[in-house]
């Protein structure tokens, strides 16, 4: 079967723009995002960045488990899109971003990670 799915691990920035056009399509009517970014508060302290580390073929491993327990659940949806960042990422900056694309907005929308 082919996949759909775009597992991306990198010590690079997100471009949520360019994530969010990737799972886009000709029959796809509704793209979600979630973008998950660095705040500057935990627990009453002040966070200036956090660090993510990852033995990454695991990783991804278990990211594609992820797409493939979605695609079960809702069969209608197109693309999937999962990127997670590695490295130093500053206040403001997003650490992942996954894009979900389908026909009708309501299997979109619907989709939890």
């Amino acid at each position: 079967m082919e996949t759909k799915d775009d597992i991306v691990i990198t010590h690079s920035s997100l471009d949520v723009g360019a994530i969010s056009a990737s799972v886009t399509d000709t029959n796809t009517g509704a793209t979600s995002l979630f973008v998950g970014t660095t705040r500057d508060n935990f627990e009453g302290k002040t966070v200036v960045k956090l660090e993510y580390e990852a033995y990454e073929p695991m990783a991804a491993k278990e990211i594609q488990k992820i797409c493939e327990a979605v695609r079960l659940q809702w069969p209608g949806v197109h693309k999937i899109s999962i990127h997670h960042r590695l490295g130093v990422v500053e206040v403001k900056e997003a650490s992942v971003v996954i894009a979900v694309s389908s026909p009708h907005r309501k299997e979109s929308l619907e989709v939890r990670l």
